[in-house]
């Protein structure tokens, strides 16, 4: 047995993010939307972050941030990980077409 999380706080804020996401797209997460709409969305949100945490090393950015070479992500990670969102939103019609169903 896991002994039990001291704070949620996080938990339900990333859930009331979420949902006001999903509510941006018509969607709930109450529903069951298709696989394909959910990957898109969370792949797209997640990119933006990779990008924002790339901007807090790198600097500049929308906001002209001052780099900070201890924050954020550096350039190699933010490309990978943004590559593996991208083979995540992929992976549907990858598997459809593996399949043969539509």
């Amino acid at each position: 047995m896991l002994p039990p999380r001291p704070d949620t706080t996080g938990d339900s804020q990333a859930a009331e993010f979420w949902k006001s996401v999903f509510a941006e797209y018509g969607l709930s997460l109450d529903d069951s939307a298709p696989i394909e709409d959910v990957l898109k969305i969370v792949a797209q949100r997640m990119e933006a972050m990779v990008t924002g945490l790339l901007y807090l090393r790198e600097g500049g950015g929308p906001r002209g941030l001052a780099p900070d070479p201890e924050a954020g992500i550096d350039y190699t990670g933010a490309t990978e990980v943004v590559g593996l969102l991208r083979e995540m939103k992929a992976a549907p019609a990858v598997a459809r077409g593996m399949t043969g169903s539509r």
